[in-house]
C-alpha cells in the first residue's frame, strides 16, 4: 500500500491593521509583502512567514492585540484561509493559585 507523501506548506499572514503590519515587518527583517489570490479569487497583500514565527504571532495575538488572517498553500495547490488557529484568550476571573495563596489556605 502506497502512502501519500505530505506536501510542504507555505504559510501567509495578512495584517489587518498598522500595528500588526509594523510588527510583522520588524520580525521578518523588512520582507516585502506579496500579492496573492486566495481560492475565492480575492487579491491579498500578505507576508510569507515560517511556521515557527506564525506560532509566535498566534501565541502573542491576544496580549499584543495583533489582528491578522492566516492563509496556507499545500504544495502547488490553492491558497486557502487557515484561520482555524485559535486565538489565545485570557480569562481574568480565572486565576491559578500561587504559592502565597496556597500557603494562606493551608495555614
Amino acid at each position: 500500500m502506497a502512502t501519500k507523501k505530505k506536501q510542504p506548506c507555505k504559510w501567509y499572514i495578512e495584517p489587518r491593521d498598522i500595528n500588526t503590519n509594523e510588527a510583522l515587518a520588524r520580525e521578518l527583517s523588512g520582507d516585502e509583502t506579496l500579492e496573492i489570490h486566495d481560492d475565492k479569487g480575492n487579491s491579498l497583500q500578505v507576508y510569507l512567514i515560517p511556521s515557527r514565527k506564525l506560532s509566535k504571532f498566534r501565541n502573542s495575538k491576544a496580549q499584543a492585540d495583533f489582528r491578522f488572517n492566516v492563509f496556507v498553500q499545500e504544495g502547488g495547490g490553492k491558497i486557502r484561509n487557515a484561520n482555524f488557529l485559535p486565538a489565545v484568550r485570557r480569562n481574568k476571573k480565572l486565576q491559578l493559585p500561587t504559592k502565597q495563596t496556597q500557603a494562606a489556605t493551608v495555614s
